[in-house]
């Protein structure tokens, strides 16, 4: 899907405050679970730096933050109104090991191989250019690094995904409209979820950056899966 950078980074923020009430909604409130099930999939130690991408109001952060002693969090998003957001809802203690950059995800601006993990949720859709962003995120990793997406894929079930391309593409926005105040944005995270390409091409995607082992885990029925992958020991 053709995305312009201005038009994505206004559709965040315009819902930017109303973004996590609005995920918990639309999923009825799995969303956390699915969160949950991404951080674990990190499998964390204590003192590792960890790269969210794509990092939004800094939920996930947060999460990563409370996983592990010491897990120090590279936050990096394109849209400073979301982690503005993130800054005024988080505790003191939590963004002490949170460095938040206003960035795009297809030119991260730390050092290569400086990070022990990195993760993206339901933020790979939204890059214009996600090749480039998983390879920025190969380059950032350690050697032996672990890298998991969690993102929306679409259900294939006979009678389920008709209901579920229903559900996206018409209530979804209808809730942004009123929740949220922005019908546009909701239209836009509708058409990306039912655009983004099919999950074997992101997990050739991440073995052409150079992983290793990618493999995707689905839940809830197909409508999110966790891709993990590796990069590979020196």
């Amino acid at each position: 899907m053709s995305k312009d950078k201005a038009d994505v980074q206004e559709a965040f923020r315009a819902i930017a405050r109303r973004y996590d009430l609005m995920n918990t909604l639309c999923s009825f409130g799995a969303e956390r679970s699915w969160r949950q099930k991404a951080v674990a999939a990190l499998d964390l130690r204590k003192n590792v730096r960890i790269l969210d991408l794509c990092a939004g109001t800094l939920t996930v952060s947060a999460d990563l933050v409370h996983a592990a002693a010491g897990v120090r969090v590279t936050a990096v998003d394109f849209c400073a109104e979301m982690l503005q957001v993130g800054e005024e809802r988080l505790k003191k203690d939590e963004l002490r090991s949170i460095d938040r950059i206003c960035a795009e995800g297809e030119k991260i601006p730390v050092r290569s191989g400086t990070h022990d993990g990195a993760i993206v949720t339901y933020g790979v859709r939204n890059l214009y250019d996600p090749t480039a962003g998983v390879n920025e995120v190969f380059r950032v990793l350690k050697p032996g690094g672990r890298f998991v997406i969690l993102e929306f894929t679409r259900p294939t079930g006979r009678f389920f995904a008709p209901l579920y391309r229903f559900y996206t593409a018409r209530v979804m926005p209808v809730m942004g409209a009123f929740v949220a105040g922005s019908r546009n944005a909701y239209d836009y995270l509708s058409r990306s979820i039912g655009d983004f390409m099919e999950p074997k091409q992101l997990l050739g995607m991440l073995e052409r950056a150079g992983f290793s082992r990618p493999r995707l885990e689905r839940h809830s029925a197909g409508i999110v899966g966790i891709y993990t992958a590796l990069k590979p020991p020196v």
